[in-house]
């Protein structure tokens, strides 16, 4: 019989033991929580998830109700045109503005509100730079109100208001996931250079909720910014109450979806990362720890 050598049975069991911690199996929770997960039981949390889902249903994947027909384009087109009317009418209102604006800033000196001559004049040419402005500002209400005649005739459920409802929203999710970006950087840097965190583990852990914190707000404000901007393209294809606020309702609950949705999957993912970089340290730390208490005792011996 050949002779074979092995640790004692205290070696192996202390070695063994500073394997136990192993990541979990986060996917297979999930799809277990999902198989097992029953509607009727949690009537909320259906409820939601079905307005969540809708949301994201609005955004990514729904169509325009409403269809464009030829004639449709073909008075929108011509109202377009009618909107930007001769634009040699335009230059010369917008040439005047600019000569008398630079003719009142010329009368502009030093304390010219309390020098009795020169307060005079300024005032006198303010008001011909206020005629110019209420020329400007007139054919620019007129244009907008061509323009939103023209969009009326495609309709703010179209394709065309949905589309332009749509590239709001995602200027304003791209916003602020720069925001997002820019801080985490910037934190990052700050954290670096200040050396307050020596250990590889802390440093990644402020890092992380850094990021998340950084992002968290740039999503919510763009939810906000998107918000603000709406009214704006609702007024401008002249909708009726109900079919505006209709409208409303429904491109925000999108953007809130979308928003909890790229929030949900950033957590979800920074946790499990996190999570799982967490328990390897700790297990190779207790490794290492048993090795070096139990290195020494070990002994062999032939069978």
């Amino acid at each position: 019989m050949t002779d074979r050598h092995r640790p004692d049975r205290n070696s192996r069991y202390a070695y063994s033991e500073a394997r136990v911690a192993t990541v979990p199996d986060i996917p297979g929770s999930l799809w277990r929580a999902f198989v097992n997960y029953r509607p009727h039981r949690y009537p909320k949390v259906t409820g939601l998830l079905l307005l969540w889902l809708f949301g994201l249903f609005a955004v990514f994947l729904s169509p325009a109700p409403v269809k464009i027909t030829p004639e449709k384009l073909a008075r929108h087109e011509q109202l377009v045109l009618q909107a930007m009317g001769d634009p040699k009418v335009r230059a010369v209102a917008e040439q005047r503005l600019w000569e008398a604006t630079m003719y009142t800033e010329d009368a502009k000196v030093w304390f010219w509100r309390f020098r009795s001559p020169h307060s005079g004049i300024v005032k006198e040419r303010l008001a011909k730079q206020s005629e110019a402005q209420a020329a400007v500002t007139k054919l620019n209400r007129q244009r907008a109100a061509i323009m939103s005649e023209a969009k009326s005739q495609l309709g703010l459920w179209s394709d065309a208001g949905i589309e332009e409802s749509r590239q709001s929203f995602w200027k304003s999710f791209e916003s602020g996931k720069v925001f997002g970006r820019r801080q985490t950087l910037w934190d990052a840097v700050i954290t670096v250079i200040g050396g307050q965190e020596r250990n590889a583990m802390g440093l990644l852990l402020k890092v992380v909720f850094s990021a998340l914190v950084n992002f968290t707000i740039g999503m919510i404000s763009s939810i906000f910014v998107f918000t603000f901007k709406l009214p704006w393209i609702l007024a401008d294809y002249n909708p009726g109450w109900i079919s505006g606020l209709t409208f409303f309702m429904v491109a925000l609950l999108g953007a809130v979806s979308v928003i909890t949705g790229f929030l949900a999957a950033m957590y979800g993912t920074s946790a499990a990362g996190v999570y799982a970089a967490v328990t390897l340290v700790n297990s190779n730390s207790r490794l290492q720890g048993s090795q070096h208490r139990h290195g020494g005792n070990i002994r062999y011996h032939r069978d």
